[in-house]
């Protein structure tokens, strides 16, 4: 890692900002999981980084949060990302259609949807789709939204 680098921040991960400490996120912004640019390191295992793209520095107090290092995971690194976010626990809404077989959603990413004729092929079908949705969203640098029970716990200080 260096000075520059796009990273995201591990959900649950203990960060500092303007003297406090809390579990990461803080959502200031709503629901979204911000990329962050590593600013300059403090010592050999942290790092400041600031939130990319917000523009308003007190979305994040001074802007600048010290985290761990073993807390980042690097936005050139594809395969890790798409590993962290696919085992995040989102919701999944499941219908059953009129013609047969059953219509699943993943709630917070908007527009992952399938169709499947029964719970196996659906569970296989659902989580292709959440791949290639999570997928797209690492290539094109979007935010990915976070799980709904995990901003939940977070509105609730349960996090």
């Amino acid at each position: 890692m260096k000075v520059g680098d796009k990273v995201k921040i591990k959900i649950g991960s203990k960060v500092r900002m303007d003297f406090n400490t809390w579990k990461y996120p803080y959502l200031p912004n709503g629901e979204k999981d911000p990329i962050f640019v590593i600013d300059k390191f403090f010592d050999k295992e942290r790092v400041w980084v600031k939130a990319k793209g917000f523009g308003k520095e007190k979305d994040y107090g001074n802007g600048k949060i010290l985290v761990h290092k073993k807390d980042l995971i690097p936005i050139n690194n594809k395969k890790a990302l798409l590993e962290y976010y696919m085992k995040l626990p989102y919701s999944i809404k499941i219908t059953p259609c009129e013609e047969g077989g059953y219509v699943a959603k993943v709630i917070e990413l908007k527009g992952c949807i399938t169709q499947a004729d029964n719970w196996q092929e659906l569970y296989k079908q659902i989580e292709d789709a959440k791949k290639g949705w999570i997928e797209t969203a690492i290539e094109e640098e979007i935010n990915i939204p976070l799980p709904e029970v995990i901003i939940e716990k977070i509105k609730e200080n349960n996090f």
